[in-house]
C-alpha cells in the first residue's frame, strides 16, 4: 500500500492522516473523510502510524460493508424505484402522448405474460443476466452490491422481479385508461352540469394522474427548478403517502389535520438516514434520537401543498369547500 497518499503536512511540517469513507457508508451518500494529527513531525514515525491506521481503517470498513442492507430496507429502494420510474412515464406520456403503437404493443404483451406467470419467465434469465440487474440497480440507488449477503442478495433479485412487474402492469393500464373517456353517465342532471361548467370536482380521477398532470405543468412551464422542483415533488409524494393516495377530490380536513400532524413528526433525511431509509410512514414518527425536520421545511412542504390544492380546484379537480383546512 502507499502511505503516502494517507498521509499530508502541514505549514507548520505537523503531519496529519486522511482516510476516505466510502459514500455507501455515509448517511447522506456523499463522499467524506476523516482527518487525524499524528503530533508528530518525523517522517518515519509518521509512516510508521500511518500503516496502523490505514489497517484499522481497512478493518473499519469491511466490518461496516459486511453487514449490508436489511430485506426490508431492500424492498423499500426497489418500490421507490419502480414508483418514479412510473411518475416519469405517465408525466412523459401527458406531456408528449403515447408512445408508438409497437411499444404500446410490446407493454400489453409484456402484461399479458404477467398474468400467466412472469416469475416462471424471469427465473429464464441467465445468472449473467440478473447479476447484471442486480449490479445495475444498486449503482442507480448508491448501494455497493458487494455488500450484500447472499439471501439479501437473492431477496433484492425477487423484488426486482416483482417491482418489474407491478410496473409494466400499471404502465399498460395507464395507457388503455388514455383510450376511455369516462363521461360518468351515473351522475344526475344537475351534477352533470356542475361538471360541465368546472363546478364540481372529478372526483374518479386518481391522485396519482392528478399529481402527474401537475408535474407535467410544472415541468413544462417552467415555474419551479432545482431544489425547489425536488422539494415540491417530495412534498406532494408525501402527501400520497400519508393520505394513501385518496383522490384528490374526497380529501377533507381531517386529512389536512394528519397531513400537518405528520410533518412535525416526520424524520430529516429520511431516505438516507439508516434508521429510517426503506421503511414504512408510521414506522419512521417520533423514533428516539432521530432528528425532525426543521420548522422552515414544515413550512415549505404545506406551501407546496397549498399551490398544489389551489391547481387542483382551478383545474376541476376539488372544490374549494373540501380544502379549506389547507389554507
Amino acid at each position: 500500500m502507499r502511505l503516502a497518499a494517507y498521509l499530508s503536512c502541514s505549514r507548520h511540517g505537523v503531519f496529519y492522516f486522511r482516510w476516505p469513507i466510502p459514500p455507501r457508508l455515509h448517511p447522506d451518500r456523499k463522499r467524506s473523510h476523516v482527518r487525524l494529527s499524528l503530533r508528530t513531525r518525523c517522517p518515519a514515525t509518521a509512516r510508521r502510524l500511518s500503516h496502523a491506521l490505514v489497517l484499522a481503517g481497512q478493518s473499519t470498513i469491511e466490518a461496516a460493508s459486511a453487514q449490508g442492507m436489511r430485506y426490508d430496507e431492500i424492498r423499500g429502494q426497489v418500490a421507490q424505484h419502480f414508483q418514479e420510474q412510473l411518475a416519469r412515464f405517465k408525466a412523459g406520456v401527458m406531456e408528449n402522448g403515447p408512445p408508438d403503437e409497437d411499444r404500446q404493443m410490446r407493454m400489453r404483451n409484456i402484461r399479458a405474460m404477467l398474468g400467466r406467470n412472469w416469475a416462471a419467465h424471469a427465473d429464464q434469465r441467465g445468472a449473467d443476466q440478473a447479476a447484471q440487474q442486480v449490479r445495475a440497480f444498486c449503482e442507480h440507488r448508491g448501494v455497493d452490491p458487494d455488500s450484500l449477503a447472499p439471501n439479501v442478495r437473492q431477496g433484492l433479485n425477487e423484488a426486482l422481479v416483482h417491482g418489474a412487474g407491478a410496473f409494466w402492469q400499471e404502465a399498460a393500464g395507464f395507457l388503455d385508461s388514455l383510450e376511455r373517456f369516462d363521461l360518468n353517465p351515473a351522475l344526475s342532471a344537475g351534477a352533470a352540469v356542475a361538471a360541465v361548467l368546472g363546478n364540481a370536482p372529478a372526483a374518479h380521477v386518481s391522485y396519482q394522474d392528478v399529481l402527474a398532470e401537475y408535474l407535467t405543468e410544472l415541468q413544462r412551464t417552467g415555474q419551479v427548478r432545482g431544489k425547489t422542483a425536488d422539494s415540491k415533488r417530495e412534498a406532494l409524494v408525501l402527501l400520497g403517502e400519508i393520505t394513501d393516495s385518496k383522490p384528490i377530490a374526497a380529501m377533507t380536513k381531517a386529512d389536512a389535520r394528519r397531513v400537518k400532524d405528520v410533518l412535525l413528526r416526520y424524520p430529516k433525511n429520511r431516505n438516507k438516514m439508516a434508521a429510517t431509509k426503506g421503511k414504512r410512514l408510521s414506522d419512521v414518527l417520533d423514533l428516539p434520537g432521530v432528528e425532525t425536520i426543521a420548522t422552515r421545511t414544515v413550512n415549505a412542504y404545506i406551501s407546496a401543498l397549498q399551490t398544489f390544492f389551489g391547481w387542483a380546484v382551478s383545474h376541476g379537480h376539488a372544490s374549494e369547500t373540501s380544502l379549506t383546512a389547507q389554507e
